[in-house]
Order: C-alpha cells, then structure tokens, then sequence
C-alpha cells in the first residue's frame, strides 16, 4: 500500500493595520479636527497544498507450471495507493488599526470692563478603526496515490 501523503502547512497572519493620524487641537481661532481612520488589517496567507498519496505497489507472482495449483494459497492482496494529505488552513487575517485621536477642544475666557465671558471651541472626534483583514483559503487537498 502507498503512503499517505504528507499535510500542507498553515498560512501566516496578515499583519496588524497601521494607526490612523491624529487631528489638529482646537485655537483660539479654528475647531480641533478629527482623528484620521486606521489602515485595514492584512489578509491571511493562503494554507500549503498537501502531498499526493503514494502509489500502490506493483504484485508479481511467478510459480514454476508444476506449482500452480499453489496460487490458491494467496488470498486478497492490497495493492491500492496512499491517501492524499489535508490542504493547511488558512492565515488569520490581521486586525484593523486603531483610529487617530481626535484634537483637544480649546477654552479661554476674557475680560472687559468687569465682565469676565468664556469661550470655547470644539475639539475633534477620534477616527474608526480599520478593518479586519480576510482569513486565507484552505490549500488544496492531494490526490490519492
């Protein structure tokens, strides 16, 4: 009988997605701006095809025609070939990077003749996170021998 033929490796990881920029702070003038979005995850890495099977054996039997009569004896010989490998899985993809902070508010106060009034501007809103990069495909199965 053959041998089995051999599995495929897994797929690697993708890589983790890069962080998004950071926004502007607040002035005395202008808002804060926001934070940038966060770059996608890589994909995951497709898995290794397996091995093929080995193949069967070749029988041959040779008698002298005196001896056939002894090819009775032999009863169910294997001969089939191996069986193929599993395809590896695949590579996780990465996770998505974390958005960019979003820039400080501003506040500040001012007085004129006794009257103190304060004033603010806003500040930004972080940025979302990028997304999750796809799971690699299995690799192939191989083929009995």
């Amino acid at each position: 009988m053959g041998g089995v033929g051999g599995n495929g490796g897994s797929g690697g990881s993708g890589g983790c997605g890069g962080s998004g920029y950071n926004g502007s702070n607040a002035t005395r003038s202008s808002s804060g701006t926001n934070g940038g979005p966060g770059g996608n995850g890589g994909d995951g890495g497709r898995g290794g095809d397996a091995g093929e099977g080995g193949r069967g054996g070749d029988i041959t039997v040779s008698v002298n025609t005196p001896d056939m009569d002894l090819l009775m004896l032999v009863g169910d010989v294997s001969y089939k070939g191996g069986s193929g490998g599993c395809g590896g899985s695949g590579g996780s993809g990465g996770p998505g990077g974390s958005g960019g902070m979003g820039g400080s508010s501003y506040s500040w106060t001012e007085t004129t003749n006794g009257e103190t009034r304060s004033y603010s501007n806003s500040g930004g809103f972080s940025g979302p996170s990028g997304m999750r990069g796809r799971d690699g495909d299995r690799g192939r199965d191989g083929r009995p021998g």
